[in-house]
C-alpha cells in the first residue's frame, strides 16, 4: 500500500502541473495578434502584489513583471500597468474595450475607451480622453492603423468589406476594413489622398501646392487627413526633426514622430488652435498640436501663443 501512496504523491502533482502552466499562462502570458503582444490582464489581487502598479516609469525595467511602462491617454501620466479588459462587457457604459498600441513597440494595452461619432471610412483617435470622445468610432467599428474606423473582417474572403474598403492587416485590433479610393472618382473639389497603410481617402485638399512645387531642402511635402473635420486634408512642407542630420524645430515647436509641431499643453485646452487637438508627446503635459488648418510656417511665429 506504501508504494501506491508514494505513486499517488508522484503522479497527482504531475496532473496538477499542465492545468496550472496553462492558467498561469492564460493570465499571465501575452497572446499575439497580427504580430501585436498584449499586455496581460491580471486579476486585483494580483495587481495589488506589485508596488510598481499606477506609478509613474520611463522603461518597462521600472515596473514589476509582468507590467509594462505604458502613457495612459486618459490621465495624460506614463505609468506601470496591464490591460484592463478583454471584452466590452468588462468596460462601464459609454466605452468598449479596445487595444491601445505602446509607442515605438509591438506591444499593446486593452483597456476600456470611450465610444464616439465617427462612422465607418472617418478618421479617428483610438485613445481618445474624454474631452476628445467625439473623435473616437461609434460602438460597431474600431480604429485601427493611422487612425482610421472600421469593422473587422476576415482577409481573403469576399464580402467581408463595403465596396471602397479592403480588409488591412498588421493593426492589435485584428483584420480591419480600412478606406480606400483607389479606381475610383472622387467627388468635384476632392482628390484621393494617400495615407499610411494602402488607405487612401477622398478629401478637400487646403494648404500650398508642394506636391507640384518642390520642398525646401531638409523639408518633406505631407498631405494630412484632420481628425477634427472629415472630408477635409492639410498639405505642407514641414522641416523633419529627430533623425540624424535633421534640422531641429525652431523656438516654441517640438518634434513629434518626425515632423516639427507647435508646442502644447495637454492642461490647457486653449493651447492650440479651434481646429486643433493637444497630443501628448509623455513628458509631464507637454504635447503637440495636431491638424492644423491654415497656413503656417515653422520658421515663423505661430498664429496663436502656444502654452
Amino acid at each position: 500500500m506504501k508504494w501506491r501512496a508514494v505513486l499517488a504523491l508522484i503522479i497527482v502533482p504531475l496532473l496538477i502541473l499542465p492545468l496550472g502552466l496553462i492558467l498561469f499562462w492564460r493570465s499571465w502570458g501575452p497572446t499575439e495578434v497580427e504580430g501585436w503582444r498584449f499586455a496581460p490582464e491580471l486579476s486585483a489581487r494580483e495587481f495589488r502584489r506589485r508596488p510598481s502598479l499606477l506609478q509613474p516609469c520611463q522603461s518597462d525595467a521600472q515596473c514589476d513583471p509582468p507590467l509594462v511602462c505604458f502613457h495612459d491617454p486618459q490621465t495624460q501620466r506614463q505609468m506601470c500597468t496591464g490591460s484592463g479588459c478583454s471584452s466590452d462587457s468588462q468596460c462601464p457604459p459609454w466605452t468598449v474595450c479596445r487595444a491601445i498600441p505602446v509607442k515605438g513597440q509591438r506591444l499593446a494595452v486593452r483597456g476600456c475607451t470611450f465610444v464616439g461619432e465617427r462612422k465607418e471610412g472617418e478618421s479617428c483617435l483610438r485613445d481618445a480622453p474624454s474631452r476628445q470622445a467625439r473623435w473616437a468610432c461609434e460602438p460597431e467599428l474600431v480604429c485601427a492603423g493611422a487612425g482610421w474606423c472600421g469593422r473587422r473582417c476576415g482577409p481573403g474572403t469576399q464580402g467581408t468589406c463595403p465596396e471602397g474598403f479592403f480588409c488591412a492587416r498588421g493593426d492589435p485590433e485584428g483584420p480591419v476594413c480600412q478606406p480606400t479610393c483607389e479606381g475610383r472618382a472622387c467627388p468635384q473639389g476632392q482628390e484621393c489622398i494617400r495615407q499610411a497603410g494602402g488607405v487612401s481617402v477622398c478629401a478637400r485638399v487646403e494648404g500650398n501646392l508642394c506636391h507640384q512645387r518642390p520642398c525646401a531642402e531638409g523639408e518633406v511635402c505631407e498631405t494630412e487627413a484632420y481628425v477634427t473635420e472629415v472630408g477635409r486634408a492639410w498639405r505642407w512642407c514641414y522641416p523633419r526633426c529627430g533623425g540624424s542630420g535633421d534640422a531641429a524645430c525652431p523656438e516654441r515647436f517640438v518634434c513629434h514622430e518626425g515632423q516639427c509641431r507647435v508646442r502644447c499643453s495637454t492642461a490647457e485646452p486653449d493651447s492650440c488652435s479651434t481646429s486643433e487637438f493637444c497630443v501628448s508627446t509623455e513628458g509631464s503635459g507637454n504635447g503637440a498640436c495636431m491638424f492644423r488648418p491654415e497656413r503656417w510656417n515653422v520658421g515663423a511665429e505661430p498664429t496663436r501663443e502656444p502654452g
